[in-house]
């Protein structure tokens, strides 16, 4: 997820679209993601924790706090 947030922070789109589930890989993905990384300004991310997975499980459960401002919206921070 921090790899995700960096490439939304620096506008890497095509990493998007490759680290995206590629069964949720609709046509236009990449210009939705562009259009709406347009419309926001990153702040800040907290991971607040995590949980590793064991040998059979090939991912590990991350939550956190994605903190981000609509450009054209007013001027007030949100938790997705």
């Amino acid at each position: 997820m921090r790899s995700r947030y960096t490439a939304y922070v620096l506008k890497n789109v095509d990493y998007l679209v490759e680290t995206t589930l590629p069964a949720s890989r609709e046509p236009g993905l990449a210009d939705d993601i562009r259009n709406w990384m347009n419309q926001v300004t990153w702040q800040r991310l907290h991971v607040l924790g995590t949980t590793a997975g064991d040998l059979s499980v090939t991912f590990q459960t991350l939550e956190i706090s994605i903190f981000s401002q609509r450009r054209k919206a007013a001027q007030q921070s949100q938790t997705l």
